[in-house]
């Protein structure tokens, strides 16, 4: 697909991939390989290696490589990160961060594949030892929520408990 797309006179110029984790590698790889740009759902890939891997891809290609994370454009995290901002709820000295996903606290019926492979390891990848929501993932989101709030930085210190 990847190929013929950019074969086109009016191929596509980037894909959005919003699929199922174990699948981001594989069709973002032949994306980029074909000279097109990626929009990529988070998480990137299931494996360090292959995130490496796509990363090289994007250097060698020159081609866009995003990845999104929804979360930080909602409208309380803009309007609270507006307020940590200016000042208005004072000094922030230390900040609990909370990853609550209610749907995962106990066995998925088999009603729908979309919930299914989200508790499968297999394919959500060893970042989620419990499925796409596992301690891991929660971790993930967690630090990427302080970031959107208050800002990053390679100084900061982070622990986990």
């Amino acid at each position: 697909m990847a190929k013929g797309e950019a074969e086109r006179n009016d191929g596509i110029e980037a894909i959005a991939i919003v699929t199922p984790n174990w699948t981001h590698h594989r069709i973002a790889a032949a994306f980029l390989k074909a000279g097109i740009d990626v929009i990529l759902d988070k998480p990137m890939t299931t494996t360090a290696s292959d995130a490496r891997e796509l990363v090289e891809l994007q250097r060698a290609t020159g081609r866009v490589l995003v990845m999104t994370y929804p979360y930080a454009h909602h409208a309380m995290v803009r309007q609270a990160k507006h307020m940590i901002r200016n000042g208005a709820i004072g000094t922030i000295r230390q900040a609990h961060v909370e990853y609550a996903q209610e749907w995962a606290t106990s066995a998925v019926p088999a009603r729908g594949k979309g919930a299914i492979w989200r508790q499968d390891p297999e394919k959500v990848g060893r970042t989620s030892t419990t499925g796409d929501t596992g301690l891991d993932i929660a971790i993930i989101h967690s630090v990427a929520d302080a970031c959107a709030f208050f800002g990053s930085d390679d100084r900061a210190p982070a622990t986990t408990s």
